[in-house]
């Protein structure tokens, strides 16, 4: 694989529809071309090691997804428990005008 690497860079650079090498002003320049690929490019990368690394190694990752998972639970919690409180407290008031 490592013997392919220097001839698929340069396939893929020259293969490129940009105004330097294929000599058409309408395409764009090389760096309007690396400017949009070069974002791209890193987040598709991240992205892979990401997954690879949840793939290969799931528990070590596990403690990343347990703390938002567990706030946004409590969150709903109490939010639940405010809601009832509230609802407890308006028939309690209705039932002491009764």
């Amino acid at each position: 694989m490592s013997r392919k690497l220097p001839l698929s860079f340069f396939t893929s650079y020259f293969g490129q529809n940009v105004s330097e090498i294929a000599g058409d002003a309408n395409n764009p320049t090389s760096w309007q071309a690396g400017r949009t690929a070069t974002p791209i490019s890193a987040v598709v990368i991240v992205l892979a090691l990401l997954i690879a690394y949840y793939i290969t190694m799931p528990d070590s990752v596990s403690w990343f997804w347990q703390r938002p998972v567990r706030y946004a639970q409590r969150k709903i919690r109490e939010h639940a428990d405010k809601r009832r409180t509230e609802k407890e407290r308006i028939l309690r008031e209705a039932g002491e005008h009764a």
